[in-house]
């Protein structure tokens, strides 16, 4: 069994003004370092960590485990958000025949971004191989700095919830800057230790 620590990247600049990042490859923001700093002694001692190759990720690690050496998986990147990257919803809806979009689950498309289907694939493959390598190399603890798309579309494909309960989908699955979910693998589902708050 394998644990993992998914953790979202702290706040950049453009997460403190609500725009969709996406593949902009932004710095951490002033605010969104000094907020990490209190968390770096909380984060444990994993025997690895793994990284998305986006320079918010591989900063946060560099802050939540300082002294490690960091494996960047470039899958584990964010969804490409097309012509939509760096604007607000509140922008995106001004736009010509965009009024009603993101109103539900079903009208977020990204114009000219990545397929959802394909990253939800994406998301999950990468997740499985890293995971699994884990288990091969017999590592019982590791941590994911990644993104936060990306934690979501991994929990909604692989965590179970608990018997008697509905499983959860995407959105269902949204965690701040900085925060995650605590799972364990065992090479088939994840299933929820606890929720890593900030």
């Amino acid at each position: 069994m394998l644990t993992v620590d998914l953790i979202r990247h702290g706040k950049t600049a453009g997460n403190l003004r609500g725009s969709f990042v996406g593949s902009i490859d932004q710095p951490l923001s002033a605010e969104g370092r000094a907020e990490l700093l209190p968390l770096a002694g909380r984060c444990g001692e994993p025997q690895i960590v793994f990284t998305s190759p986006m320079r918010r990720c591989i900063e946060t690690a560099e802050i939540l485990f300082p002294g490690y050496e960091y494996e960047t998986v470039e899958n584990l990147r964010e969804r490409h958000f097309g012509d939509f990257e760096g604007k607000t919803h509140d922008e995106i809806i001004r736009l010509p025949g965009y009024e009603g979009w993101g109103m539900n689950e079903a009208s977020m498309d990204f114009p000219g971004g990545e397929d959802k289907a394909a990253f939800f694939a994406r998301c999950a493959g990468a997740f499985r191989r890293t995971a699994d390598w884990c288990l091969v190399e017999r590592i019982v603890d590791c941590a994911m700095i990644i993104h936060g798309g990306v934690i979501m579309a991994v929990m909604a494909e692989f965590c179970m919830p608990e018997p008697g309960l509905p499983k959860k989908g995407y959105y269902d699955w949204h965690c701040q800057n900085g925060c995650g979910y605590s799972v364990e693998w065992d090479g088939r589902i994840l299933r929820l230790k606890e929720k890593l708050e900030g």
